[in-house]
């Protein structure tokens, strides 16, 4: 029987021709295969190679760069931020940039006369010292406002780190527009230079005071404590002297019931730490005060261009002053003519304004708190009468200065009244709270329209608006922070901010 082909001739045709193809396909993929396996193995070969390479080459640039564990963003907070991004193919990387600081009285801190000071950081702060300090010390204001969870976790006594009180729209300036420069290796931190210059009015700014003085033959060591942090400086014999600051470590900005910040002005920070009392409204008037005294009596001397204080017999009708002296269980006699006495009263009326206490050069304030205790004491009850009774007219201001508002409403009126009658204190909390109230009497926030008063060398005893401010006024001098300035003499002129 004849076998029957079942498609037709042009199919089976091409079927041949499909099974032909794949033959030589087949055939040719089994002579190309090896070719092709080579070709694969060689580029996963010279891969692994280069990220080998590059890998190790990492390791390397790391291991050579000093400055590899101050880079983070932990250390240099927002200044991580503005660090030169580094090309891949160099091998040694060059110094992360810091901030140029400086300060002077002409052109204040960092070209700015009134900086605005927090006293907890704002935003990344990092480690670095120089880099906390200018997370309190910020070009302007911070704008906040509080939620009203504040008050029931206030009620309650207790607040939760961070919680309860939320700050919203930071608008206080990131320094973004300060020179750089290169940082300095030293140890396991990177410094900026600074000069002795600066370092002081920064420790004024902050309200620095002394807490600790140890000189010996291995070298000098100080500690500030101050209203935003703690302050130290060594100076190992031998070594670059390096500072250091560190923030508060008790408090947070979310539990804190006062404003974020407020104003601080740098040439009354300045002179007052130098002993030196003037006016802005008044050029003419501007006087020096000598430092404290060793025991013995003295005549204080008005002297133009000279130096007041001068041992001799004291003059008739002259006002005794008892002051401190040089040594802790001896005092000064302190004479005081009447023409001296207008002028003391004058810087009385000309004392700078202020929404924290100074650090106050000791003689000036040794003679204007003894000058002024006779007629303060006289007004002090109803001083804190009358700013007992503004927190409740004014609380509304208060609260929308920033003051969180059950403090204003259970607290602030009786800590105000408690300070005014202390007569004296270190605390800046309160007279941050005196003198907002103050502000609120006066209504007005611009500090420069409270620094001239007529109070001191008038004689009236009923007590206006300007009146208070001047009384206030010399509340912050009574709670200012005695500060030999003399120390920078203990310091070389260029130091290391770690």
């Amino acid at each position: 029987m004849a076998s029957r082909n079942p498609l037709p001739n042009s199919a089976h045709d091409f079927r041949s021709h499909l099974a032909t193809f794949a033959a030589v396909a087949g055939i040719s993929h089994m002579t190309n295969a090896p070719d092709t396996v080579v070709g694969w193995l060689s580029i996963v070969v010279t891969t692994v190679g280069l990220t080998t390479l590059i890998s190790q080459a990492t390791v390397v640039t790391d291991m050579l760069d000093p400055f590899h564990n101050t880079r983070s963003v932990a250390y240099l907070g927002a200044w991580s931020q503005r660090q030169p991004q580094l090309p891949i193919y160099k091998i040694v990387k060059p110094p992360p940039l810091g901030p140029v600081l400086a300060a002077h009285h002409e052109g204040g801190f960092c070209g700015l006369e009134t900086v605005h000071l927090s006293r907890v950081p704002q935003g990344q702060a990092g480690l670095a010292g120089w880099a906390v300090l200018l997370s309190v010390v910020h070009q302007a204001a911070i704008k906040t406002s509080r939620t009203s969870s504040a008050d029931s976790e206030l009620e309650k006594g207790v607040v939760e780190p961070e919680e309860g009180i939320e700050l919203k729209d930071l608008d206080s300036g990131d320094w973004g527009n300060l020179k750089t420069t290169p940082l300095i290796h030293r140890s396991t931190s990177a410094c900026i230079t600074l000069n002795r210059a600066t370092l002081m009015t920064m420790l004024a700014l902050t309200n620095a005071r002394p807490v600790y003085h140890h000189s010996d033959a291995a070298g000098h060591r100080v500690a500030y404590g101050c209203y935003s942090g703690q302050w130290r400086i060594d100076w190992p014999l031998g070594g670059p002297a390096i500072i250091h600051f560190e923030a508060h470590d008790s408090h947070s900005a979310g539990t804190d019931v006062y404003p974020p910040s407020f104003e601080r002005r740098v040439v009354p920070c300045m002179e007052l730490m130098a002993g030196i009392v003037s006016s802005e409204s008044n050029p003419t008037f501007k006087v020096a005060f000598s430092g404290r005294k060793r025991p013995g009596r003295y005549i204080l001397k008005f002297v133009p261009k000279g130096f007041p204080g001068a041992h001799s017999g004291h003059p008739e009708d002259a006002l005794k002053l008892i002051l401190d002296s040089t040594e802790t269980d001896k005092k000064v006699e302190m004479f005081v003519g009447k023409e001296e006495q207008k002028v003391l009263a004058q810087a009385m009326d000309f004392f700078p304004w202020s929404s924290l206490s100074y650090s106050i050069h000791r003689g000036l304030r040794d003679i204007l708190v003894a000058f002024s205790n006779s007629r303060m004491n006289r007004h002090r009850a109803e001083l804190a009468n009358i700013l007992h009774n503004a927190v409740k007219k004014h609380a509304t201001e208060l609260e929308a200065k920033g003051w969180e508002s059950k403090f204003v409403s259970d607290y602030m009126a009786d800590m105000a009244a408690a300070a005014v009658s202390a007569g004296k204190g270190d605390s800046g909390d309160s007279v941050r709270v005196v003198t907002d109230i103050a502000m609120c009497i006066a209504q007005t926030s611009d500090a420069k329209k409270l620094d001239v008063t007529e109070f001191w060398t008038s004689e009236r005893e009923i007590l206006g608006t300007m009146d208070v401010v001047a009384l206030v006024k010399c509340f912050i001098l009574e709670w200012s922070t005695d500060f030999d300035y003399q120390m920078y003499h203990d310091l070389p002129l260029t130091m290391e901010f770690a």
